[in-house]
């Protein structure tokens, strides 16, 4: 089972502010979040992982080195 993460470690661990994380979602390029109570939301850090690994594919694999 996949911890729930509140969205000030979601924040931090993927680097967007917190508008950057809601335009994402509404444009379907984040997971969205659950909803924990009234007032709470968090996310499946699995979904979040998935997320972040796909953006290093799509980003060549998150290597910036170059040859000197």
């Amino acid at each position: 089972m996949s911890r729930i993460l509140p969205i000030a470690e979601v924040l931090a661990r993927t680097s967007l502010s917190r508008r950057t994380l809601y335009n994402e979602i509404s444009a379907g390029r984040f997971p969205r979040q659950i909803q924990i109570s009234a007032r709470r939301v968090g996310w499946r850090e699995d979904e979040i992982e998935a997320w972040q690994k796909q953006r290093q594919v799509a980003a060549g694999s998150g290597d910036n080195s170059r040859a000197a």
